[in-house]
């Protein structure tokens, strides 16, 4: 399997980090500022697209190994 792309590597780290920030938000008694929410829905959004495409990858490749039969769970 091939590793992701720079930019999804990037998009991950931004995410991790925007994870943070919405977790402490909480703790600390103050609400999650407009700021935070909506970059950090961005990011998980563009993690799940990468996640979507490298599965999707996955199961071709494995249905092409096969002669086209689907996978055997």
């Amino acid at each position: 399997m091939k590793p992701p792309p720079f930019y999804d590597i990037i998009g991950a780290f931004v995410t991790l980090i925007l994870l943070a920030a919405v977790v402490a938000y909480p703790l600390c008694g103050k609400t999650i500022p407009q700021e935070v929410l909506t970059p950090f829905s961005v990011a998980m959004g563009w993690v799940f697209r990468s996640a979507t495409g490298a599965a999707n990858d996955y199961m071709h490749r494995e249905r092409s190994v096969d002669n086209g039969q689907p996978p055997s769970n």
